[in-house]
């Protein structure tokens, strides 16, 4: 699945989100220090650019999970473009980076979500389990409940309603 972003848009903990973990321990962790830069990816063999400012200190919303916070320029060029995550685990830890790909797309394009043929599968046995609970019948799920599914390393979260309206449209 490839990320897309639109023209204009004002980037969210929900877009393009970047999760650490501890190398010796396995889970969540805050690095020593993070930051990251917004590039174009050139496609005229001049290289990536940075645009604005570089080494940007992004927003962190969880431990170890932060995003870039900024809106995408209205004129931006419609193509490739790439956050570069730059870090440190320790104080003398030597940089370490991490690049996230992602399109942008025109302002007034729609955004159609795609599934694997796993993820359809899970959705769908996912959707069969909650018929068969009943929400409406023992409270055990409701709609402002929210669920995480990982989706190719990336994790979204959705209510149950969010999920329900995407299987029911």
């Amino acid at each position: 699945m490839s990320l897309a972003v639109k023209q204009g848009q004002l980037l969210t903990q929900n877009d393009l989100p970047i999760y650490f973990q501890s190398k010796s321990h396995g889970c969540c962790s805050d690095p020593y220090v993070v930051v990251y830069d917004y590039m174009a990816c050139d496609e005229c063999g001049l290289g990536p650019q940075v645009i604005g400012v570089a080494n940007r200190i992004p927003v962190k919303f969880d431990i170890g999970a932060y995003y870039p916070a900024f809106t995408i320029d209205s004129a931006e060029t419609v193509g490739p473009h790439k956050i570069v995550w730059k870090y440190k685990e320790t104080s003398s830890d030597n940089w370490h980076t991490i690049e996230n790909g992602f399109d942008i797309i025109p302002k007034n394009a729609s955004m159609e979500v795609l599934y694997s043929e796993n993820m359809e599968h899970l959705i769908y046995e996912l959707r069969k389990k909650l018929r068969d609970i009943n929400p409406d019948r023992d409270y055990s799920v409701v709609g402002e409940e929210e669920i995480n599914i990982l989706i190719n390393d990336e994790v979204i979260t959705l209510t149950i309603e969010e999920l329900y309206n995407i299987i029911y449209g």
